[in-house]
């Protein structure tokens, strides 16, 4: 927050961040309209087409109709909950460069910090032994799937294993320091760093779940992988 602050108010990625070649989509060109500041066409005033047939506009309608009730608010004067109030505005000080060492500081730290735990993923991946690795293709059916071939496992467990660390690298990825704190545009600005974990994910619940393999009419759900299907719901989410 206080590096987006410093940097006026909006977001701007860390040197190196996009690979070579990947350009940002920037704010939509005005080319179109007039931008801010810009001077109204010469010409007679403009007047609104409900104001020339004589229909008062939305605002004064709004003041002459009666309260409404429910979910729908009146037009009477709102209080702001006292969360979401502004905090008076204090004039601004003048901040000495021992505070923006500081901030660095905290940022550098805070990076190592986020490549550690990065080292710590890679450690416990090379740590699973060969029981973990995926079924060949001549040990299980191929199953095809919109992420590509199902990763099929030997056992539920070991796929519900994979899911997790996966979805774990997402979250990584997505509160790395120098990412918006909006969860939601930071899910969408190292969308191409998460893509092929999010496509794992999908894959490997492809090849747990297979339509084909269940008859509604008279089979049932195993409460077995019905368990598994639920814990799965959480790689979902944060794949999707």
């Amino acid at each position: 927050m206080q590096v987006r602050k410093q940097n006026g108010g909006q977001w701007r990625p860390p040197s190196g961040f996009f690979p070579p070649g990947m350009g940002r989509s920037g704010p939509p060109s005005s080319q179109h309209g007039l931008g801010t500041g810009m001077p109204a066409p010469p010409g007679p005033p403009q007047v609104p087409p409900m104001a020339a047939a004589g229909i008062a506009p939305p605002g004064k309608q709004r003041e002459n109709s009666p309260p409404m009730y429910g979910m729908v608010p009146n037009t009477g004067s709102t209080r702001l909950p006292s969360g979401f109030a502004e905090t008076p505005h204090q004039s601004p000080s003048s901040k000495s460069d021992s505070e923006n060492d500081d901030l660095e500081t905290r940022t550098a730290r805070a990076e190592a910090e986020w490549k550690e735990i990065v080292a710590v993923y890679d450690a416990f991946e090379k740590a699973l032994g060969p029981g973990y690795n995926p079924l060949s293709a001549d040990s299980a059916p191929p199953i095809a799937t919109p992420f590509g071939p199902a990763l099929q496992y030997r056992t539920h467990t070991i796929a519900c294993v994979w899911s997790l660390f996966y979805t774990g690298r997402i979250i990584l990825e997505r509160a790395h320091p120098s990412m918006p704190p909006e969860a939601m545009v930071a899910a969408g600005i190292c969308a191409f760093r998460t893509g092929q974990f999010a496509n794992s994910i999908g894959r490997i619940v492809a090849g747990i779940y297979y339509p084909q393999q269940f008859d509604e009419n008279t089979a049932s759900l195993i409460p077995s992988l019905s368990a598994v299907l639920t814990e799965l719901m959480i790689p979902l989410f944060f794949a999707g």
